[in-house]
């Protein structure tokens, strides 16, 4: 009995399979026999290591062998975790080849090797299991010699060289090289050739070979369909069996090279399997009719059982390695963003590690084209750049299939009802050429798309689809970051801007001087003809263009101001305040006053807000071509910014200089009003104080007429104290006083109700007063607003203005209802020297 302790650990499995052969080979047991005792404890072992010791510490594989005259038994033990062996299902052998990747398969194979089979989950030894291989009487086989009596030794030891050779390499393309040396060189076979089968297209490919003919195969990419017929390795690969023709002359299943079109000779096929899964195919090829014998088949039957898991395990590597490859290619180009490296930058180190992943004949980076949907082509990479014909700024529309992915997407693979793409196009790919797609974005913000095509089908999956993704993140993280940092850098400077434009405004007192200022500052910054400052006016569907910003212009300033109608201009005064646009042709004042701005350039109003308080628009004006579109679309977000934050600074100043106006306004208004007192109380008389304070107030508010009809409480009606209109010269004339009025035909006009200190009328009271005068000069569009002269409770009469109505603003209306108190006051002071001169003379009568 012998026993052992091996880590386990795949690495081991060599050394378990000399320990193994080491005792079996002093049994009288055939090399065939050795071989399966050697595949199925190899099996074993590897089910231990990649199921039992699975996400578990490193543990150890015991193995005991031991045997009598009729059997050998090998009890395998290890400390991983149990399973029940019976409740594998058995594999589906019968079903296609691409069918057969699925688990079961290497307790079948195990079962089918050995004679005895016992499995004993979590024993007082941990799990065991257990092989039992009879010994059978076995009579020589007839061999074919070679080169001496002792082939079939000598054959072993081959077999075994080789098996030791290949199983320690894990380098795929070493390996299949190595492969195809040895067999070449210790058996002798002229030609051998090692085909592996490629899932995707369905397809057996040349990898290496030794011969004459392996040069050739190389350059020519020699492969086949593995429906291909005739054709013995597509037949092999197909069926899973060997193909033997001893005569290729007469096999209606050999298919000739194009090159060597010879019909005499000999080709051996094997199938290269594991655990049912086709891997490839072993080729020898002999020139001689009859140079495979039955001895040769089943020795390279067992070669090729070795080859398989050679195979698989370099296969397991080189998957390995391409994983930690990606994950490596994943995490430079992460330290490439972290190290804020220019995008442009990025996209090329991105574009130069794809090769060395996925199989690619095309790479591109497709920015969007703002503002349209098409696409453009910034960067590119093409394995065969001399046959590339693709122009480095190609620009795609958006009916081609990768410019409609959302940048809410993962990415996706070209759908099968597109058949040609522009690449596909100017690369002559093949109509069933492959390609995948991803948006490049970050969040909500799109920048373009990633695209990879390969000439061949079926290239691309789910993992293709995941890495381009990932790469398109990258991208897009890196282009995102630089936008940002754009934007901080371009908000610094529009702050600094912003900041100076604050400190220089700070002081500024008049509309000209705010004006001049705001349009030196955008005309350097966005560009343009000339800059204003459009105000509302009293008279609501029109606004005033008072002056205007023109450099290098000979700009008749004293045509100013400007009057448009405001919804031609701004929009209709319902809607809110907004950035609008118009053409400068439809405003020919603009034109006429602007030689060089051109008809069809562009007239831009913002609104000046402060609180959301109106205070007026900035107006731009330049010659860049008017468009048709939404206003927000008119201007580049950067110009659009500067505006918005000119026009914010612009308000502000604004505002303080309409406050120092209206406080200026205000002081004025209380001395006129100062004035209108002294006036009346210095004058001579009641009639020509009245006289004079009336002139005095229509000259201060412009007005088209005046008014002042006294109370007669005695006879209760009005008597025209002062009359005031224009004439059609804009004179101010003074009609007849003296005329009476009954109480009730005047408040029957006006509707008197005492809540209120003024009231709006129509233009006929105004005209029922000055029935002694021509009413021809009070238009029909004029107002009479009417006055209570009231002091102390006391009611003394009634001032009438007349004029336009949007002209009584809140500051006249203020101004007149003081005014008309002061004449309250002149009414009550001769109120009351006429009750002393009454009292004066009655006491004198006493």
């Amino acid at each position: 009995m012998d026993s052992a302790t091996f880590p386990a650990d795949c690495a081991n499995l060599v050394q378990i399979s000399e320990f193994v052969r080491a005792y079996a080979q002093n049994l009288p047991f055939t090399p065939k026999q050795i071989y399966e005792i050697d595949l199925a404890v190899d099996e074993a072992c590897s089910n231990i290591i990649d199921h039992a010791y699975k996400n578990l510490p490193e543990g150890e594989i015991r193995l005991m062998l031991s045997h009598t005259n009729s059997a050998l038994t090998i009890s395998l033990q290890d400390d991983g975790i149990g399973f029940d062996l019976a409740s594998v299902p058995k594999p589906d052998l019968d079903g296609p080849l691409e069918d057969r990747r699925q688990r079961g398969l290497g307790v079948y194979l195990i079962h089918e090797l050995m004679d005895q089979v016992v499995y004993e989950p979590n024993s007082g030894n941990g799990n065991q299991l257990t092989l039992v291989k009879k010994l059978q009487s076995t009579q020589p086989e007839a061999t074919v010699k070679r080169d001496s009596e002792s082939l079939p030794l000598e054959t072993l030891r081959i077999i075994s060289d080789i098996n030791r050779s290949i199983s320690s390499t894990l380098d795929l393309d070493q390996l299949l090289q190595e492969v195809t040396r040895s067999i070449h060189i210790q058996f002798g076979y002229p030609l051998v050739h090692l085909f592996l089968v490629d899932y995707v297209p369905q397809m057996v490919v040349f990898k290496a070979g030794s011969g004459v003919k392996a040069a050739y195969y190389e350059e020519a990419e020699i492969s086949y369909s593995i429906q291909s017929k005739p054709g013995l390795i597509p037949l092999t690969a197909r069926t899973g069996t060997f193909q033997l023709s001893n005569d290729i002359s007469s096999d209606p299943n050999y298919r000739p090279d194009s090159r060597y079109d010879t019909m005499i000779g000999s080709e051996l096929c094997l199938p290269l399997q594991f655990q049912g899964e086709m891997l490839g195919v072993l080729d020898i090829q002999s020139e001689k009719p009859n140079a495979f014998s039955n001895q040769d088949v089943e020795q390279l039957e067992i070669l090729s059982q070795s080859i398989s898991i050679a195979l698989r395990n370099a296969s397991l590597y080189r998957s390995s390695e391409w994983r930690r490859n990606l994950a490596e290619r994943y995490r430079e180009t992460a330290e490439q963003i972290s190290r804020n490296v220019d995008p442009k930058e990025l996209v090329t180190y991105v574009i130069e590690q794809i090769p060395t992943i996925l199989p690619v004949d095309f790479i591109g980076f497709w920015r969007n084209i703002a503002p349209q949907d098409g696409l453009i082509l910034s960067d590119y990479w093409c394995r065969q750049p001399d046959i590339c014909q693709t122009e480095p700024n190609l620009v795609i529309e958006s009916d081609v299939w990768f410019t409609r992915i959302s940048n809410y997407e993962n990415g996706l693979v070209k759908p099968a009802e597109v058949a040609s793409d522009p690449i596909q196009d100017r690369l002559n790919l093949p109509s069933d050429f492959s390609a995948v797609a991803s948006p490049v974005s970050y969040q909500e913000q799109g920048y373009g798309v990633l695209t990879f095509h390969a000439g061949s089908a079926g290239r691309y999956g789910q993992d293709s689809v995941n890495i381009c993704s990932t790469f398109a993140d990258y991208i897009g993280t890196a282009l995102d970051k630089q936008r940002v940092e754009a934007e901080k850098v371009k908000q610094a400077w529009l702050t600094s801007i912003l900041l100076d434009l604050a400190i220089e405004t700070k002081n500024l007192t008049t509309l000209d001087e705010l004006t001049n200022k705001i349009g030196q500052i955008l005309i350097e910054l966005i560009g343009g003809t000339a800059v204003g400052l459009v105000l509302e006016m009293q008279q609501k569907d029109r606004v005033s263009l008072p002056n205007l910003y023109c450099p290098q212009i000979v700009c008749p300033l004293n045509a100013l101001p400007l009057f448009f109608c405001r919804e031609d201009l701004i929009g209709p005064s319902s809607q809110l305040p907004q950035l609008s646009v118009a053409r400068a042709g439809d405003f020919p004042e603009l034109l006429h006053l602007l030689p060089q701005l051109a008809e069809n350039g562009t007239v831009l109003t913002f609104p000046l807000q402060t609180q959301d308080q109106t205070l007026g628009y900035l107006l731009h004006l330049s010659n860049d071509a008017y468009l048709q579109t939404e206003p927000e679309k008119v201007l580049d977000k950067e110009r659009y910014d500067i505006l918005k934050g000119v026009s914010q600074q612009a308000a502000i100043s604004l505002q303080n200089i309409q406050m120092l106006e209206e406080k200026k306004e205000d002081n004025r208004l209380s001395l006129r009003l100062l004035e209108l007192g002294n006036i009346m109380s210095q004058a001579t008389s009641f009639e020509a104080a009245i006289n004079d304070a009336c002139m005095r107030v229509i000259i201060e508010c412009d007005m088209e007429g005046l008014a002042l009809l006294g109370y007669q409480q005695e006879v209760q009606g009005y008597v025209l104290n002062n009359l005031v209109l224009r004439d059609a010269e804009k004179h101010f004339i003074k009609g007849k006083p003296g005329n009476q009025f009954n109480k009730n035909e005047i408040e029957e006009i006006i509707g008197l109700e005492a809540s209120q200190d003024h009231y709006m009328l129509g233009s006929d009271l105004f005209c029922k007063i000055s029935k002694s005068e021509s009413c021809t000069q009070v238009s029909e569009q004029n107002k009479t607003m009417v006055f209570p002269l009231e002091i102390g409770g006391e009611f003394y009469g009634l001032l009438l203005t007349c004029d336009e109505e949007y002209k009584f603003n809140q500051r006249r209306i203020d101004y007149l209802s003081r005014a008309s108190r002061q004449l309250a006051v002149a009414f009550q002071n001769r109120h009351l020297r006429s009750i002393e001169q009454q009292r004066r003379q009655t006491d004198q009568e006493l």
